[in-house]
């Protein structure tokens, strides 16, 4: 099954910027962007999705890109996902433009979620632009140690 996500006109953009072929980044993109994390079979799913469900979008990055830091409350019935390092996974999608979208999960020292990095193109060199979709996954790659 393939998901589809559109960096969405609901991104507040200014048509009269000459810069508007930016998506802007927002709590509604961000939404969809933990949709789109929802759907993937990453590793420890359900734990991510327990996480994702329990948790909230804190801040927004504002330097182009969709990412946004991760608050997971500390509850007893939300477990932490099981990982040595920051970067639990990476995910990679083609676009309907020339360059990939990476979604990158890390987690914290107790193992909770607490940013989702979102770029585009290599080594996250430009903004995300207007009207990007994630067409067809690429890969998943798990970073447990």
């Amino acid at each position: 099954m393939q998901r589809f996500y559109t960096a969405s006109a609901r991104s507040g953009l200014n048509t009269n910027d000459e810069e508007s072929f930016v998506s802007a980044n927002s709590l509604n993109i961000a939404r969809e962007w933990l949709d789109l994390i929802r759907a993937q079979e990453v590793p420890d799913r359900l734990i991510v999705i327990e996480q994702i469900d329990s948790g909230e979008v804190t801040s927004l990055c504002d330097c182009g890109c969709h990412g946004f830091d991760f608050h997971v409350p500390r509850q007893a019935f939300v477990r932490p996902l099981q990982s040595e390092t920051r970067l639990f996974c990476e995910l990679a999608f083609e676009s309907n433009f020339e360059d990939e979208i990476a979604v990158l999960l890390f987690v914290d020292a107790e193992g909770y979620l607490c940013r989702f990095d979102v770029t585009y193109g290599s080594a996250n060199a430009e903004a995300m632009p207007e009207g990007i979709l994630a067409t067809r996954l690429k890969y998943i790659c798990f970073s447990k140690r």
